[in-house]
């Protein structure tokens, strides 16, 4: 389908969301790769991760960039060759990225799911829920999560921990923003976060 939703920000990114209902050969038609994403794509055993993987590249040609132009470093970092930042999601049938010509940006989406309780001593440090008040919510634990995630992609830097090193101090729902505080080596700052909700999924952002 056509991009599903579309989102500019005061700092000017761009940020695109495709539903992923097509077929692989829809998906594929017409859509040139460079041979190393070509083998990556062929080397998927999952269908769902090679829908994702082609609609990203659907997704940049939505937003006027040629999808020859992304590549990753050895930390598997998306570049563009020409200059603009990108941060890139997807999960089960949705796709997602963000595009600034001058910041840094990250981006995550997530399913709403029970499991996440499960996990959440993994990525939620005691001092959170002490300082939030109450036991997070399923819905509250996926923000977070996106969150975190979104800052890792942002930062980029080798030993960070969502647990012990990333800590929600705020979440806005009326505003739909989170606060958050990086600490870690050279990082010490906080940055202002922003969430949408689709569905029965989460997508937070940070540019």
């Amino acid at each position: 389908m056509p991009v599903f939703q579309q989102i500019k920000t005061l700092k000017g990114s761009t940020l695109l969301v495709w539903k992923i209902t097509e077929p692989l050969e829809v998906l594929r038609q017409n859509l040139q790769l460079t041979p190393s994403c070509e083998q990556r794509w062929k080397q998927m055993k999952s269908e769902m991760h090679q829908r994702a993987f082609l609609s990203v590249r659907q997704l940049l040609i939505s937003a006027n960039q040629d999808p020859l132009d992304l590549y990753y470093d050895t930390f598997g970092k998306p570049f563009l060759r020409n200059q603009t930042r990108i941060s890139i999601s997807h999960s089960h049938q949705f796709a997602t990225i963000i595009l600034n010509p001058q910041y840094g940006v990250g981006i995550d989406i997530e399913m709403k799911r029970e499991k996440i309780k499960s996990i959440a001593d993994k990525f939620v440090h005691p001092k959170e829920i002490e300082h939030h008040g109450t036991p997070f919510s399923i819905r509250e634990l996926t923000w977070i999560w996106g969150t975190k995630e979104s800052l890792y992609k942002y930062y980029s830097t080798p030993g960070l921990s969502f647990r012990n090193h990333i800590f929600i101090t705020h979440i806005h729902t009326q505003d739909q923003t989170i606060e958050a505080c990086t600490n870690f080596e050279s990082i010490a700052e906080s940055r202002n976060l922003h969430f949408f909700e689709f569905e029965n999924f989460v997508g937070v952002y940070t540019d």
